[in-house]
């Protein structure tokens, strides 16, 4: 049995050092109860106001966002155990061993984790998933399955778009896409909503819109903005502004290469999910009522 490390790991992060250790033990017998006191010590002496703030925490929030998965909703195993002690309560034990190895990545702020050989046929990998693996969260239960990206296509349709509809669906078929593409057509607005609220980016393509309401409703679920660098969406929501309050577009290998950018580097596209959300806030009632009202006067002047 070897201990395998992807190499885009190591080119990721330069600085990444791993240890291994193994040993024989009697998980049946106990050791020194070091997690209470640890705890304990966490909860009377831990320095910053929030666990984020620790240079050790801040850490793997960084790396997090590097390879684009939200720090926000996932915590390291470190953060995880670190928030925990900090709720206060009693803390969670399993056994012996892992309570030690817990009371150790407490002490030290560092991730550790353990894995019972026996079990295990082959090697253990340590890489980014590709999707479609399996595991048992330790809660128990049913195994569940790594999902990769999941696409959505969404929007209203009438009668003369059920060609195109029919075309969309074809295309999915075709490329074996089914469990990752998703078509919502006429849904209820709250189920639009749903999606977006769970989404990172927001591809438009329509070209040549006048406005794009549609836009501004995603840059206010959190989504980044990916439009065509054309008409109301690049000229009046985006302010003709790369980078800002979302990215454009001419081709769909340049607007793949916006997406794809925004996926791999979480950090950037929080900063921008923030400064589009707050772009969103401008367009409001006051706002349209604002514009109608000059129309009209220019109007009527003439």
């Amino acid at each position: 049995m070897r201990f395998l490390v992807e190499g885009r790991l190591f080119e990721t992060f330069p600085r990444l050092r791993i240890g291994v250790l193994v040993v024989e033990v009697d998980n049946r017998r106990g050791f020194h109860d070091r997690l209470e006191s640890t705890v304990e010590e966490i909860r009377e002496r831990f320095p910053f106001e929030r666990p984020q703030d620790h240079p050790h925490i801040r850490a793997w929030r960084d790396a997090f966002s590097k390879v684009g998965i939200s720090p926000s909703k996932f915590y390291s195993s470190t953060e995880a155990l670190l928030r925990r002690a900090l709720k206060g309560g009693p803390f969670p034990k399993v056994n012996p061993l892992v309570d030690l190895y817990n009371a150790i990545s407490l002490k030290y702020l560092v991730p550790i984790g353990g894995h019972a050989l026996e079990p295990i046929e082959g090697d253990i990998h340590l890489c980014f998933a590709k999707g479609k693996e399996t595991f048992v969260p330790m809660h128990g239960g049913e195994r569940e399955v790594v999902e990769e990206g999941e696409v959505i296509i969404l929007g209203l349709a009438d009668q003369a778009s059920k060609g195109s509809i029919r075309a969309i669906m074809k295309t999915i078929g075709d490329m074996g896409l089914e469990d990752r593409v998703k078509l919502l057509v006429n849904q209820p607005f709250m189920r639009f909503r749903s999606a977006l609220s769970r989404a990172k980016v927001y591809l438009h393509t329509q070209p040549m819109e006048a406005f794009g309401i549609s836009v501004v409703e995603a840059m206010a679920m959190g989504c980044v903005p990916v439009v065509p660098r054309l008409g109301g969406p690049w000229r009046d929501i985006l302010e003709l502004k790369n980078g800002y309050y979302g990215f454009s577009y001419t081709s769909l290998e340049e607007a793949g290469e916006r997406i794809r950018r925004l996926l791999r580097n979480e950090g950037e596209r929080r900063k921008i999910s923030m400064r589009a959300r707050l772009r969103a806030e401008a367009f409001n009632a006051p706002f349209f009522e604002h514009r109608i009202l000059r129309i009209a006067k220019r109007t009527m002047k003439r």
